[in-house]
């Protein structure tokens, strides 16, 4: 007669098939293609890339933007905390491109002989909220825990498993 699986444990092998399998799927092609992730963190640019939106970019030199192009890049120097920010790029020239935000402030000027910018291929609104460091540290520690979690049960009751049968059928031979 054949061993039927336990309800629980299959129903654990489905979340964990469910949950870990499309998670290492997403960080792990996105390594292999050299693709990095942004979030964006601010609405600067509302309508193309709002607040919490998660962008996958490649490196890009800055003579290959073309206008409408959206960007990671540190500013230059005397601007910002050397943070990254996410802009469009509004105008472009034999120098270089101009960027900007929706309501015209930050009109920095990036050099085709600066350093290589993150040029956005595609963007999924919202993702990107777990990334933000504005997001409470326990909210984002819950997002690697929980299926650390769901992966050490499922791991837990197939070792349980494996005990119990290899103890009965240890009871079985000393029978004999």
């Amino acid at each position: 007669m054949p061993h039927r699986r336990p309800a629980l444990g299959r129903a654990c092998l489905v979340v964990v098939g469910a949950v870990l399998v499309p998670v290492v799927l997403f960080f792990g092609v996105q390594a292999l293609l050299g693709v990095q992730r942004v979030a964006v963190p601010s609405h600067a640019l509302a309508g193309k890339a709002d607040r919490g939106t998660l962008l996958f970019s490649t490196q890009a030199a800055v003579g290959r933007l073309h206008i409408g192009d959206v960007i990671t890049f540190r500013p230059p120097a005397p601007y910002g905390d050397g943070g990254r920010v996410t802009r469009e790029v509004e105008a472009r020239d034999v120098l270089g491109v101009r960027t900007g935000t929706d309501d015209g402030s930050d009109p920095w000027k990036l050099s085709t002989a600066g350093p290589d910018v993150e040029l956005a291929m595609a963007r999924v609104a919202y993702l990107g909220y777990p990334f933000l460091g504005s997001v409470p540290l326990v909210e984002r520690m819950l997002w690697v825990a929980v299926p650390l979690a769901i992966l050490a049960a499922s791991a837990l009751l197939v070792a349980e498993r494996r005990w119990r049968r290899h103890r009965s059928r240890r009871a079985v031979s000393t029978r004999s």
